[in-house]
């Protein structure tokens, strides 16, 4: 499970690696029309996209209560957005959003 999680965390960062240097090579690609940069752009966009609504996904079946749980095991929020095939970026807005609940 943790070698899968640095797989997708590999695979994200290539991806953002690969979109930046796309939009080094052409800053107004947009402005272009329907090219093949202008294609090309927008699927590793959607790549990343993917690969980041999935880490937000799983967290979203985190239930207060089991996060409550966990952290009176003592886990750490890294330990907790593992356990959830997440990223504790995602586990934060998740937090935000349920901060009425939780004890900390």
């Amino acid at each position: 499970m943790v070698n899968k999680m640095i797989q997708e965390r590999e695979e994200a960062k290539r991806l953002r690696k690969q979109l930046l240097a796309l939009l080094n090579q052409d800053s107004d690609w947009f402005r272009k029309g329907e090219t093949e940069m202008a294609k090309t752009i927008r699927d590793v966009g959607k790549q990343l996209y993917s690969a980041e609504a999935a880490a937000v996904a799983n967290i979203n079946k985190l239930t207060v209560a089991h996060y409550n749980e966990l952290r009176t095991q003592g886990l750490y929020l890294r330990e907790i957005a593992t356990r959830y095939k997440s990223n504790e970026n995602a586990l934060r807005v998740w937090r935000k959003k349920h901060k009425e609940a939780i004890i900390d």
